[in-house]
């Protein structure tokens, strides 16, 4: 956060900035970047943060951030694809042991979380499972993610 913070002032103060010799504090290249940067963090990245405190609501917020990053790809595409990029290593924890956890979120419409229980109790296992199953390593690491 206080690298946003930071970046914020720098984007506020440019013309104070603009009046230093060249090169003082960031260069000519540096600010237009900058501003994407506060752009993509300010617009979609800081709600998303703040909100990240409770993990019945991880499911729910997850989904509806990437949502957000595929639409700002009107906005800036390489921002929004580099984000979705980023976004897509972290989806390791979204799989079949952690969806219930959407069941007791209250950010989930209850259609959707009448829908999701049935669909989970619809799953019946194909066999007695030892270990959990599609992992990375020895069955016990990170998911694998399908594509």
């Amino acid at each position: 956060m206080a690298k946003l913070l930071y970046s914020i002032k720098i984007c506020l103060l440019d013309h104070q900035i603009g009046n230093l010799p060249p090169g003082t504090i960031t260069t000519r290249h540096q600010v237009p970047k900058l501003r994407e940067f506060v752009h993509f963090a300010t617009l979609i990245y800081s709600n998303w943060w703040m909100t990240c405190s409770s993990a019945t609501d991880a499911p729910w917020n997850d989904l509806k951030l990437i949502q957000c990053l595929l639409k700002y790809e009107a906005v800036n595409q390489i921002v929004s694809n580099s984000a979705v990029q980023a976004f897509r290593r972290q989806l390791w924890y979204l799989t079949t042991e952690m969806a219930p956890l959407a069941l007791f979120s209250t950010k989930v419409p209850a259609d959707e979380r009448c829908a999701l229980a049935s669909s989970l109790l619809a799953i019946k296992p194909d066999k007695k499972l030892l270990a959990p199953q599609n992992r990375f390593g020895m069955g016990f690491g990170k998911t694998k993610f399908p594509d």
